[in-house]
């Protein structure tokens, strides 16, 4: 018999054992793939700042020539115009030229170019002002990781961000700016850049990914003030496809990633929510579906609204 109960305690000790293992492997298990998320994330966030400090040396570099070219576009529009005006002085002094230049004027339309030569140029100064707006808000979207806070204009950097993306925003898409004057706010720019980006981003690929003839972005700014403080409030919403309920419910944790969006491209909403929690003390939520916020809309929509402190 007690031989028996021996066997009995030894079977029920490695019974417990064998459970014990289990739990352990299934716990080791969990901890491997939060480590591997927090390995994607890390490895996100270097390739998301190596391309950010590349782009700005490309900005800085495209920015000393097309300066260059602006500035002598400017004296190059006044140069042209005093030698129009002296050859039109010419002409009215000497309305019969001799056949040789009365030939050559004749030949190059002189009219056509005393007309086209100064338009020519305008569009050249516009174009290269255009990059120049560019450049700078490459400039200012792709800056380091900061190590001080400073004061920027949201707005601005919302205005920055859709020039950025002119190339995405086809014909059919709506962007409807409804901004309120807003006061600086004590951030870090460029990170603070890269949520903006990454929502509008969303916002582009959500209206893309439906069938509707009016496809609509809304972006709104305003001012809340309550007991805790004063506060800028940034509304992304867009009249695309909506966001499921049970992926609403985790769609700012580590484990639910943005690539589950069909074509998102941008910074995943987790580091999205980090950077304006953790490193603004902010708010970052998600309504979808938002009817009847957004008119004409047959995809129901989704709405990303950001909440940060005025310090």
């Amino acid at each position: 018999m007690e031989a028996i109960a021996d066997s009995l305690a030894i079977a029920i000790s490695q019974s417990q054992l064998h459970g014990q293992i289990q739990e352990e492997l299934k716990l080791l298990e969990e901890v491997l793939a939060k480590l591997r998320i927090t390995e994607e994330h890390l490895v996100q966030s270097e390739k998301i700042t190596m391309v950010g400090q590349l782009a700005a040396e490309v900005a800085q570099e495209i920015n000393n020539p097309i300066n260059f070219i602006y500035g002598r576009l400017i004296h190059l529009n006044d140069y042209i115009k005093d030698l129009l005006h002296i050859i039109r002085l010419y002409r009215e002094q000497y309305p019969e030229p001799v056949p040789r230049i009365a030939k050559k004027i004749e030949t190059c339309d002189l009219d056509f170019i005393s007309q086209e030569l100064p338009q020519i140029l305008n569009f050249l100064k516009i174009g290269a002002d255009g990059i120049r707006q560019i450049v700078l808000a490459l400039r200012k979207f792709s800056l380091p990781d900061e190590t001080n806070k400073e004061h920027a204009n949201v707005n601005e950097s919302i205005d920055n961000i859709l020039l950025l993306l002119a190339h995405r925003l086809e014909s059919t898409i709506l962007v409807v700016r409804e901004y309120h004057n807003l006061p600086p706010i004590l951030c870090y720019p460029g990170q603070l850049s890269q949520v903006f980006a990454s929502l509008i981003c969303q916002a582009i690929d959500a209206v893309k990914s439906i069938d509707n003839s009016a496809q609509i972005i809304t972006i709104k700014t305003d001012i809340f003030e309550d007991d805790t403080g004063r506060f800028i409030v940034v509304s992304i919403a867009h009249n695309g496809s909506i966001i499921p309920p049970e992926i609403q419910q985790r769609i700012f944790d580590n484990s639910c990633p943005t690539k589950s969006f069909k074509n998102f491209t941008g910074l995943e909403l987790s580091v999205c929510y980090k950077i304006i929690v953790e490193l603004h003390s902010g708010r970052l939520t998600v309504e979808s579906p938002v009817q009847p916020q957004i008119k004409s809309q047959t995809g129901g929509g989704a709405e990303f609204r950001v909440k940060l402190p005025i310090v």
